[in-house]
């Protein structure tokens, strides 16, 4: 898996064009250069060849830039910049002051020289054209990209600082009532208990998954291997987290396969994942009043599906929903604010354990994520 892109610029009368391209989780860039001016004149073959005998040979080709340095000449000794040429084809608009000069060595300028110069510095225009539209292209595209980026940021921060402000500000007024005794009874002063560790453990996911991203981002992410049984662990899990999610109308089944499931993973990264994907369900898909998990076995892994009769997500919006920052435009995830980073951290952990996460429409209607996790014989890179 690699991410890459180009990244255009236009200075001093030059357009240059960096290339780039990294491997998934590595620290490693290729990059490629390109000087546009550079690549033109490398372009450009020794125009002397295609001329006849007595003409050709006669005449020397010169490409200018806008500052009249030579950029490239087809034969002969090296010119003067300020020698005036005995003919010139400018290029502008499309490159100010740059120009096409031939200069006549000897013999005059025959109507054969003059015809195949204009020829030439025809096609050359239509070139150097081309390439500034290419460039051109590549620099709007550059721009928009950046302008999207930016735009998802400042949202970003701005559902990130609502999400932090929310459980700080329940957990704030639940702990005031206590501390004023305002609790008239014991199972109210529980009711506010469980209050506070619930938006507790959400703020926690919150500061686990900024954590996560900023790590991740740097490269800097380390995974603690453990041998340990699935079934067992989420047995764990659901005891632990049936009371919150049942809370919220959904009723919370597990099904495990018979046969034992021990698996050498990272057991704060599982968890972490499910969380984020209870998490999601728990917001959008509540109205369907069901959450299932499902144990299975799959080729050389396990299978962990993760099911709801929610909404789902729109066929539009599936080839993103794993992208960082990214949110659906629908009135679903509009009323309920979130960072974007959920299933970009969980699918980027699950796929440097060895493992993924994928989405399909649950047939029926609701969503189902499946968790494919390994069990490798030797830790990858960065695990310890």
């Amino acid at each position: 898996r690699f991410e890459g892109g180009w990244i255009p610029w236009f200075t001093d009368n030059r357009l240059y064009i960096i290339g780039w391209v990294r491997p998934a989780g590595r620290d490693l860039v290729w990059g490629l250069e390109l000087e546009l001016s550079t690549l033109l004149s490398r372009l450009i073959p020794d125009f002397s060849l295609n001329f006849p005998e007595g003409h050709g040979r006669e005449a020397i080709y010169v490409l200018k830039d806008g500052t009249g340095r030579i950029l490239h000449q087809s034969a002969g000794d090296v010119l003067d910049p300020d020698r005036v040429p005995d003919l010139s084809v400018s290029l502008s608009p499309q490159l100010p002051h740059w120009q096409v000069a031939v200069y006549f060595t000897g013999g005059g300028a025959g109507h054969a020289t003059g015809r195949g110069f204009l020829i030439i510095s025809g096609l050359l225009v239509a070139l150097v054209l081309a390439a500034l539209l290419i460039g051109g292209f590549l620099l709007f595209r550059e721009s928009e990209r950046n302008r999207r980026d930016a735009r998802r940021k400042t949202t970003f921060v701005a559902n990130v600082s609502h999400e932090l402000k929310t459980p700080l500000t329940s957990i704030r007024m639940y702990a005031e009532l206590l501390m004023e005794g305002r609790a008239a009874s014991e199972e109210k002063r529980k009711n506010y208990l469980r209050v506070i560790v619930d938006e507790s453990r959400r703020l926690a996911r919150l500061v686990n998954n900024l954590l996560d991203f900023s790590r991740l981002e740097q490269g800097r992410k380390k995974y603690r291997l453990e041998r340990f049984c699935l079934s067992d662990f989420l047995g764990e899990f659901i005891d632990a987290h049936r009371m919150p999610i049942e809370k919220e109308g959904l009723s919370l089944s597990l099904r495990l396969p018979e046969e034992s499931a021990h698996i050498l993973f990272d057991r704060d990264v599982l968890e972490q994942v499910l969380l984020n994907l209870v998490d999601n369900a728990v917001k959008y898909a509540a109205g369907g009043g069901e959450l299932a998990l499902v144990l299975q076995r799959a080729t050389l892994a396990w299978q962990l599906d993760v099911m709801d009769r929610g909404p789902g997500i729109p066929a539009g919006d599936r080839p993103r929903i794993f992208e960082k920052f990214y949110r659906g435009n629908d009135s679903l995830t509009a009323d309920h604010p979130g960072s974007g980073l959920g299933l970009s951290i969980a699918r980027r952990l699950m796929r440097d354990m060895g493992g993924d996460l994928e989405y399909e429409a649950r047939a029926g209607g609701g969503s189902c994520f499946k968790i494919v996790i390994s069990d490798p014989e030797k830790p990858e890179k960065g695990l310890e």
